[in-house]
């Protein structure tokens, strides 16, 4: 493999059907020493055997009756003669047109995570997501507090439910500094519908320690409530605008689909992030659709027949929702926001949640919001 590029046979009375250099392992032969063999036989390039780099995949065909164990070879020598049959290197954007032998696909894959140094975003990629861009409110914005308020949002939540909430609280809440001095429920009230509602409670946390401290330097982010890895490189991205590419789900899927090798964060690396997450978001699903996408040339997975062959990992299932611990809670959250002051003996487990998490405080047996005037004094939790 030389820079994406692949050398590839033609096999004879195939119909030109695409192989790599291969064969039958002789008898005594090794895996390693057969490849040498079959590339110095089918391409006249000789190399010595300790140079194949061992892709460490088996690949069964033909119903387990064809067991395929390819090698890789980084910087290769140019052919010394004429092989015997007829060779070339092709581009791995071109070889969506061709048939392939099987197993071709996945080894080239393999080849390019193992061996390549990392690619950069085809211009197919910038051009697609031009005409997408501005469909997104906050990235229209450059500012960190904007770029906070809608990558918290976002978390276990789809983009399309967040749109409309991150303007109202944009608007209701313009700053950090305005959001630090609106009270826990308020901000509770406002996430109603978004779930997960210790997202709202660590969102206000931190909007209070950047009005007090302003905001940490770019490495420290991660110091902020609820800012994880993931989020502090969005905000480094898509508000600082530094070479760093956040990698959500959906960024990692097209990551293991397209780029094995890695991608290099360029010079405009907000542009890059925002074109990966909505290509994973339209495209690269975890029910792939590769009709349409702009980086399907190249793409090795979208060459394969066998759609159980994915090398991005499976998304884990979201346990059921109805009768969970998760809806009991937010059950009882809605009715304290409405005033109802719902009693702990009436689920005495999600409440010690609630309780434990700082959502809501206990008084006199009954659930208020932290904050909430009873009885003449304030409660907390």
């Amino acid at each position: 493999m030389r820079r994406r590029r692949v050398l590839a046979v033609r096999q004879p009375g195939r119909g030109g059907l695409l192989a790599l250099p291969g064969g039958k392992l002789e008898p005594g032969e090794t895996p390693r020493a057969a490849a040498a063999r079959e590339l110095r036989e089918e391409t006249a390039i000789a190399v010595a055997p300790e140079r194949l780099v061992d892709l460490e995949l088996t690949i069964a065909v033909a119903d387990g009756a064809l067991v395929l164990h390819p090698f890789a070879l980084a910087q290769p020598p140019a052919p010394a003669g004429r092989g015997e049959l007829p060779a070339r290197w092709i581009a791995v954007e071109r070889l969506a047109p061709g048939a392939l032998a099987p197993g071709f696909a996945r080894s080239v894959h393999r080849a390019l995570e193992v061996l390549g140094a990392g690619d950069r975003a085809p211009a197919a990629l910038a051009s697609w997501f031009a005409a997408r861009a501005s469909t997104l409110p906050w990235r229209a914005t450059r500012d960190p507090y904007a770029v906070l308020v809608c990558e918290v949002m976002s978390q276990q939540t789809q983009i399309e439910r967040v749109r409309a909430y991150w303007e109202r609280w944009i608007e209701r809440w313009p700053s950090a500094g305005a959001l630090a001095a609106a009270s826990l429920a308020e901000v509770l009230d406002a996430w109603r519908g978004l779930g997960y509602p210790r997202r709202a409670r660590d969102l206000l946390a931190a909007a209070r320690i950047i009005a007090a401290d302003g905001w940490p330097a770019p490495e420290r982010l991660t110091e902020l409530p609820g800012v994880g890895p993931y989020t502090a490189d969005a905000i480094r991205c898509f508000a600082l605008e530094q070479a760093v590419l956040p990698r959500d789900a959906n960024v990692r899927r097209v990551l293991a689909r397209r780029f094995p090798g890695g991608l290099r964060a360029g010079g405009e690396a907000w542009a890059t992030g925002g074109a990966l997450m909505d290509l994973g978001r339209i495209h690269c699903r975890a029910r792939r659709r590769c009709p349409g996408c702009p980086l399907r040339a190249g793409c090795m997975v979208a060459l394969e027949d066998d759609e159980r062959w994915d090398p991005a990992a499976p998304a884990p299932r979201q346990a059921r929702y109805a009768g969970s611990l998760r809806e009991r809670r937010g059950a009882l959250l809605r009715a304290a926001l409405d005033g109802e002051r719902p009693e702990l003996a009436r689920d005495p487990q999600a409440a010690a949640s609630l309780i434990a998490d700082g959502l809501l405080a206990a008084s006199g047996g009954v659930l208020v919001v932290v904050g909430a005037i009873v009885g003449g004094a304030p409660c907390s939790s």
